[in-house]
């Protein structure tokens, strides 16, 4: 029964346009509490608050952060689905909380005004259209290295000044250009011959996965003598940080796509 139930909650995920990496986890998680609640025969209505909170605890006090989130995350998605549905008449996943990540011992890194311009100022002198158009978008938006992979032609309004792609969790997320950044971009789209759909493409023409995102970070980083291995992760730091400064924490956290 419960593996009937997860199936069509995962295919419900699904069609609400999930991404398959996250399906893999939602699955994941899933078949461990399947497991878990056959051993008691336990049908949806039966299961408690208390129920869920002991099996939340116990998959995830092996692992960290992340893996208690995913559990949560998996459970509350599920039952909620559940009472939607009508298989059970309440929510006994409600009550769960997402757990809190302790503060940092260290802020993550990112770069300073003089850094982040050296990066920009050589790579438009260097690198291709098409490289410099990436790195340019990841400085001014924050968007993590696999959403900027993802994304196409369809997902850029340029007289609109907007980009609405998916992110991380598996929703659309809508971005607002800057002016400087709809010139490089428009400049860029200008001079492709191709019609390949992916927004970005290397220097073969090939679409420009996330093992050539993170080269191009990294290859600015050196050229630019960081003392530092420049990664996008830094580059999303990077953005939420001089960001932070300007509108404070809720603005940015918008900015970057958190929910």
């Amino acid at each position: 029964m419960w593996d009937e139930l997860i199936d069509g909650f995962v295919d419900s995920e699904r069609s609400r346009g999930l991404r398959e990496r996250s399906l893999v986890d939602l699955r994941r998680q899933l078949g461990v509490f399947a497991a878990h609640v056959a051993e008691d025969s336990l049908l949806p209505e039966e299961v408690t608050a208390g129920y869920l909170r002991d099996f939340c605890v116990q998959r995830a006090a092996p692992y960290g952060y992340a893996t208690a989130k995913a559990v949560v995350w998996s459970v509350k998605g599920l039952f909620g689905w559940l009472k939607l549905k009508r298989y059970s008449k309440n929510d006994p996943s409600a009550p769960l909380r997402y757990p809190r990540l302790l503060a940092r011992r260290q802020l993550p890194q990112y770069l300073k005004a003089e850094q982040l311009r050296a990066v920009l100022t050589l790579s438009q002198a260097v690198d291709t259209l098409s490289d410099f158009a990436l790195l340019s978008l990841l400085c001014s938006t924050g968007l993590r290295t696999g959403d900027v992979a993802g994304l196409t032609r369809k997902n850029l309004d340029l007289d609109g000044r907007r980009l609405a792609g998916p992110v991380k969790g598996g929703w659309l997320k809508t971005t607002v250009l800057s002016e400087s950044l709809v010139a490089v971009l428009r400049q860029y789209l200008q001079s492709r011959s191709d019609s390949r759909p992916t927004l970005f493409v290397t220097a073969r023409g090939n679409p420009a996965g996330a093992a050539h995102i993170r080269k191009v970070a990294a290859r600015a980083g050196r050229r630019a003598a960081l003392p530092f291995v420049l990664t996008c992760r830094m580059l999303r730091h990077t953005f939420g940080t001089h960001a932070a400064q300007r509108h404070g924490r809720t603005v940015t956290q918008a900015l970057l796509g958190h929910r």
